[in-house]
């Protein structure tokens, strides 16, 4: 249980010491985004996941894949979006939890 509350305090510590290491930065954030991923799927394939929320999830992954599956040439300009859309993903996935 203690560890679906893992994403969410990547989220909040990359928020607050976001500047020193972009490229570390980058890597924790991708990797919050491939566990809540992971459990939204476990959601969605339950039928907990409404289709505006599925809408969403499919929004962020265009949006994040690319990032985290590539090289991106800005890390601080990426660093940015990946956190944004994982903020994203982790409201969903408190949505879902209820």
């Amino acid at each position: 249980m203690m560890t679906r509350w893992i994403p969410i305090f990547i989220v909040l510590f990359l928020t607050a010491c976001a500047g020193q290491n972009a490229g570390r930065d980058l890597l924790l954030s991708c990797h919050a985004y491939d566990r809540v991923l992971r459990y939204l799927t476990v959601y969605q394939t339950a039928g907990r996941l409404s289709e505006s929320q599925i809408a969403t999830v499919d929004h962020v992954r265009a949006v994040a894949n690319p990032i985290c599956m590539g090289d991106p040439p800005d890390l601080r300009t990426a660093l940015t979006a990946i956190n944004a859309e994982l903020r994203r993903m982790v409201i969903i996935e408190l949505e879902a939890k209820q």
